[in-house]
Parts: C-alpha cells; structure tokens; sequence
C-alpha cells in the first residue's frame, strides 16, 4: 500500500484503533465461561457504535462445490478454541479454563480496513501452551524485524518458519 496523503494514514489508523479497541473489549471478557458467541455480539455492536462495518460477517463462500450454495460467514470474528485452526465460527460453547481461543475480526471505516487476530488464554493454562502462545509471539516480532532487512514476503516467512522449527513447533502447512 502506498499512502497518498496524511488524510488517507488517518483514516487508516482510524479503522486499525476501532480493531484494537474491540480486542481490548475482548481481552476484558475472556473467562471460564464466556462463550464464542458472546464475543463475537461485543465487538459487532462496538463496529456498529464505532461506524465501521466487520469484514467478515456476510462475507460470501467460495462455490467450489459446482452448484451447491453455501451460507455466507455468519459472523464479526472468526474464533477458534483450542486445537482449531482457523476461521472457527462463535458458538454457544461456554469457554473452560485453561483454553486458548484466537479471535480475527476486522472492521471497515471510511472505506479502509483494519483486521488482527489475537490469541487469548482462559485463565491459567497448561505451561507447554504458554510456550507455544511466547514462541508464536516472538516470530511475530521476527517478522516485525525482519521486514526492514527482507526484500520479499516469502524470505520472511522461511525465516518464520525456521525459528519456529528451532523451537520445536511446526507451521500449519494444509487443513483441509
């Protein structure tokens, strides 16, 4: 992206303030008990209260199955408890202690997008799983770093990927 004018980063940050505030929402409600579903009604009415529109909710399913008509994403977050990968959609399922639940959400304002996914723990959780939850967080950072010294996306993620090996993780490659 290539921003034209102050007036155009505004609005930007704009859109990416009104996600962050939203996950800030979410960071405050995350606990034994809380269910998917009731996230994903806070942060739609904070979109709603801040004027942006989710990207996600209405967002059309791909016709890969010749013919066959499938709902579009019913949601504003796209949550996934536990060992689900990704775009896992709210439920009524209450959250338990020691779960980790990763919520995406994005917000249009003013025609510009915002979007973050954070994982969230459930209380205390298992120290292999705040393992996990760190090593994730620090190939973050490596991205962050590396997109100053890297001419292309793909040696950022072979340098993700890699340091995530060395910690004896692995990269979700395929979930079909």
């Amino acid at each position: 992206i290539h921003l034209k004018s102050e007036r155009e980063i505004g609005l930007l940050r704009q859109a990416n303030l009104c996600v962050w505030q939203a996950h800030q929402l979410i960071r405050e409600m995350i606990e034994p008990g809380v269910t998917t579903a009731q996230i994903d009604a806070v942060v739609d009415g904070y979109f709603q209260r801040c004027g942006g529109q989710p990207l996600f909710k209405g967002y059309p399913h791909p016709d890969n199955d010749k013919g066959k008509i499938k709902p579009p994403f019913p949601a504003a977050t796209c949550t996934s408890v536990n060992d689900e990968v990704v775009h896992g959609i709210p439920n009524d399922r209450p959250l338990q202690e020691g779960d980790i639940v990763s919520v995406d959400t994005g917000c249009r304002l003013s025609g510009w997008c915002g979007d973050a996914a954070v994982t969230y723990a459930v209380g205390q959780i298992d120290p292999k799983v705040q393992r996990l939850l760190d090593v994730t967080e620090a190939t973050l950072e490596l991205a962050f770093d590396l997109m100053f010294t890297k001419s292309k996306w793909s040696l950022i993620a072979r340098e993700m990927d890699r340091f995530v090996k060395d910690h004896g993780f692995s990269s979700v490659e395929c979930f079909v």
